[in-house]
């Protein structure tokens, strides 16, 4: 998440994700927002690392864009 406010915490966006990412594709979409978000990877690496865990189910860079952007504006209500 682009400027994320300094008194938000690790253990914060891992909270919110726990509570506010629910629904369909709730679990992938928290392993992706962990790679994008809390490791700093890039969407490319993102996609890399989620394609290296589950080869059945790969993603591209334009999906994972997507998803990250759809769920960081839930996770911003909610911080």
């Amino acid at each position: 998440m682009k400027d994320i406010p300094e008194y938000v915490s690790r253990s914060m966006l891992v909270a919110a994700m726990e509570e506010w990412i629910i629904g369909d594709n709730a679990k992938r979409d928290k392993e992706i927002l962990t790679y994008r978000i809390l490791d700093g990877l890039t969407y490319e690496d993102t996609a890399c690392a989620y394609q290296q865990k589950h080869p059945d189910r790969p993603l591209s860079e334009s999906q994972i864009k997507r998803i990250v952007s759809k769920r960081e504006q839930l996770l911003r209500k909610h911080l």
